[in-house]
C-alpha cells in the first residue's frame, strides 16, 4: 500500500510547527504564506498541486478538487484516478508536478 504524508492546515504557519516544511524541496502553497527564503534548499512552485516523494502540498481551496485526486492516485493507483475523475464530469486535471513520483 502506498504511504503518502499529507499535513491538513490552514496555513503553512501550521505545518512549520511540526517540522513537515523541514523535509520538503519541491512545494506550493497558498500566496503568501511561505517565503521561499525562510526554508533553505526550497523550491515554491506555482502550481496547484506539487508532489515531492510521498509529500503533497496544495495551493488552497481552488485547489481542493486537483489535490483529493492526487491524493487518490496515491493510494489507489492511476486508473481509480481517472475513473474517479470521469465520474466528476470535469476537464482532465493538470499541472500536477511529478504525478508519478512516489
Amino acid at each position: 500500500m502506498a504511504r503518502v504524508l499529507v499535513p491538513l492546515a490552514a496555513g503553512f504557519e501550521e505545518i512549520e510547527a511540526v517540522t513537515i516544511i523541514d523535509i520538503l524541496r519541491r512545494a506550493t502553497s497558498y500566496p503568501g504564506f511561505l517565503d521561499p527564503q525562510s526554508v533553505r534548499g526550497l523550491v515554491l512552485s506555482e502550481e496547484p498541486v506539487v508532489q515531492d516523494g510521498p509529500r503533497l502540498t496544495s495551493r488552497g481551496p481552488g485547489t481542493a478538487m486537483d489535490f483529493a485526486l492526487a491524493l487518490v492516485e496515491n493510494l489507489a493507483g492511476e486508473d481509480k484516478r481517472d475513473a474517479v475523475e470521469t465520474g466528476l464530469q470535469r476537464p482532465a486535471m493538470t499541472g500536477v508536478s511529478n504525478r508519478h513520483t512516489v
